[in-house]
């Protein structure tokens, strides 16, 4: 068996930890069911995992740290669970990761650095989390292929990094709404061409931004 598919069948229960022995698995597709309990850490003998969809169930306790411990891992999806406490450092050592999906989780504390260093991203969501801190000064330094961030209703504050947003050159949605974000509004944002979607509504930025080719919805307090 390679891929297990049991998405959106109304099962409950909790997770089986005998699908650690699916050493073959590279797909595990659980979503949209109501799977609850705590994640068994015998999910993490897979290691040949490119996709692991545990969204849209009712998954709780903290984010376990082996979490990190798929080395071919390309797509994951934690989304709309219970999850709490912090998403832990060692998600950096995904190195392969193209998108992590951890919206709608009460999770806390700061967005590891790490993740801004996994340079095969394109998908980033965070959104409606109790995320806390401040976004790195080279947050988009090494993710050359970055589609879409969407960090929107967290807990984040400080300045928007703006040389760091310039080099997002692939982007083409940006949504950091819902924060407490303060101080300018880098006109490097108005300098991403490929940039569709932006929305900065309800923070404490101040300014404007010359944008051409995408489209501002929400607003800011803009002072």
């Amino acid at each position: 068996v390679t891929a297990l598919d049991i998405s959106n069948m109304n099962l409950s229960g909790t997770l089986p930890p005998q699908l650690g022995n699916l050493s073959f698995l590279v797909s595990l597709d659980m979503r949209n069911n109501n799977f609850h309990g705590e994640m068994p850490h015998e999910i993490a003998r897979l290691r040949r995992l490119k996709v692991l969809n545990l969204g849209i169930n009712n998954l709780k306790g903290e984010l376990p740290w082996w979490i990190g411990s798929f080395p071919k891992l390309r797509h994951l999806n934690l989304r709309n669970n219970s999850f709490t406490s912090r998403i832990p450092s060692s998600i950096s050592n995904l190195s392969k990761l193209e998108t992590i999906y951890l919206s709608f989780n009460p999770l806390q504390g700061n967005i590891p650095t790490g993740i801004f260093n996994i340079s095969s991203l394109q998908i980033i969501h965070l959104m409606d989390n109790g995320l806390s801190g401040v976004l790195p000064s080279d947050m988009c330094y090494r993710l050359p292929g970055l589609s879409i961030l969407d960090l929107s209703m967290n807990k984040l504050n400080g300045q928007l990094p703006s040389s760091a947003l310039a080099q997002c050159s692939e982007l083409q949605v940006l949504s950091l709404s819902l924060n407490e974000f303060g101080g300018a509004v880098p006109k490097e944002i108005g300098e991403l061409k490929k940039l569709e979607e932006l929305y900065l509504g309800i923070n404490y930025l101040e300014g404007r931004i010359l944008a051409n080719s995408f489209t501002i919805r929400g607003q800011s307090q803009i002072k």
